[in-house]
């Protein structure tokens, strides 16, 4: 998942975010966000994929505080309807919170199978949303 993570973050986040704001009359490239995984997944061990991540957040940081008066408003018009730049960064941010759902989601049920015979019911009920 760090491998996807760094994947989208270089190569659609932040790139489409770009092309969005200043050449929105190019077409957005189809997305792979599989690719992160598949292909440099083989490639590195967390660690490296961490690290990996990490290295492509600060850049996308770095380029974002160098934006200057960006029309969060402009957009590309895609097969669903319009895409607004304003919509890409909200996007990216929700993003990484689905992937921490996710893996928080996993880690609970890990631990719920780890401590039988004992149970995680008086911690309260899981499935509760708010």
């Amino acid at each position: 998942m760090i491998n996807h993570l760094a994947y989208e973050e270089e190569h659609d986040f932040r790139a489409r975010l770009d092309l969005v704001l200043h050449s929105p009359q190019q077409a957005l490239a189809p997305g792979d966000p599989a690719r992160g995984v598949t292909e440099q997944g083989r490639q590195r061990g967390l660690d490296l994929a961490c690290e990996g991540f990490l290295e492509a957040r600060q850049e996308s940081l770095t380029w974002l505080r160098t934006l200057q008066s960006p029309d969060w408003d402009q957009a590309v018009e895609e097969p669903f309807g319009f895409l607004r730049a304003g919509d890409i960064l909200a996007a990216w941010a929700a993003h990484d919170l689905l992937h921490l759902r996710q893996l928080i989601e996993l880690r609970y049920h890990y631990l719920a199978q780890r401590v039988k015979p004992y149970g995680v019911a008086y911690a309260g009920d899981w499935r509760r949303e708010r």
